[in-house]
């Protein structure tokens, strides 16, 4: 974001010899004549800087936040798959092949 801007103008006639009047200018040649000379400074305050530098830098951001979200709801949807499998194996463990109507459940560790 360019925070100095600089702007200079310049206007100029381009003189030629005319027909008719060659008595006045004999010994003119074509010249660019400059008119008129301007100039315009602007400058932009350094805390509108950086919030439009802040705003610039949003787009990015918003991909980070994006892409660590899906990163975060797909490692949550493995750890529930993962627990619910491990649950399932601790059922067959403490049941057996009974029916599971006829099943006590209890939680037992790992390592029991």
């Amino acid at each position: 974001i360019p925070i100095k801007v600089e702007m200079r103008l310049q206007l100029n006639i381009m003189l030629e010899k005319v027909e008719g009047i060659e008595y006045l200018f004999k010994n003119l040649q074509s010249v660019m004549f400059p008119v008129m000379w301007f100039e315009s400074v602007a400058m932009l305050p350094q805390d509108m800087a950086s919030s439009l530098s802040m705003l610039v830098m949003m787009p990015s951001v918003m991909v980070g936040c994006g892409v660590f979200s899906m990163i975060s709801g797909l490692l949550i949807m493995l750890s529930l798959f993962l627990c619910k499998i491990n649950r399932e194996k601790l059922k067959v463990k403490i049941c057996g092949e009974k029916p599971r109507v006829e099943c006590d459940y209890q939680i037992v560790s790992p390592g029991e």
